[in-house]
């Protein structure tokens, strides 16, 4: 039997891209979905943004609507998402940042991000996510003692 051979790399993009186009659709969804509550809550539609998040499943470029009440702005899609203002990578891939912080070197951790996740980092990114990913732990840890603490009668 005669023919092209499997083409294993391509296969692998081909499934990014499928991920990606599934991802912006959920984002789309969840933007449409909410505008009736924000609404609801009072706030108003401002405009509709672009943002470019990494996330574990490679980088991504979404529109998500602003909305406001008063002085106080919101973007449901962010906040649905766990992004705060200016982050540029996601929790998820924070996380595995700094997990792979731990075994290697700062460097390794570049090159094996940019072979396996296809994202270009910097060292100073990978320190950056040890140290968000320390700050989490610690807030974590006091939630934890919070909820463990007697209620006084």
């Amino acid at each position: 039997m005669t023919g092209m051979r499997f083409d294993e790399k391509s296969f692998v993009v081909e499934l990014e891209d499928k991920r990606k186009y599934d991802f912006l659709k959920r984002v789309e969804t969840y933007d449409a979905n909410i505008a009736s509550a924000m609404r609801i809550a009072g706030y108003k539609r401002i405009n509709q943004t672009e943002r470019t998040v990494a996330f574990t499943f490679g980088e991504v470029t979404f529109s998500r609507s602003r909305w406001r009440k008063g002085n106080k702005t919101r973007c449901p899609v962010d906040e649905w998402l766990g992004l705060k203002k200016y982050m540029r990578f996601s929790p998820e891939l924070v996380c595995h940042i700094a997990k792979m912080a731990t075994a290697m070197s700062y460097r390794q951790v570049c090159h094996f991000v940019k072979e396996f996740y296809r994202l270009e980092i910097t060292k100073d990114t990978v320190l950056k996510a040890v140290k968000q990913a320390g700050e989490l732990l610690s807030e974590k840890e006091k939630f934890r003692f919070w909820l463990e603490e007697e209620p006084t009668k």
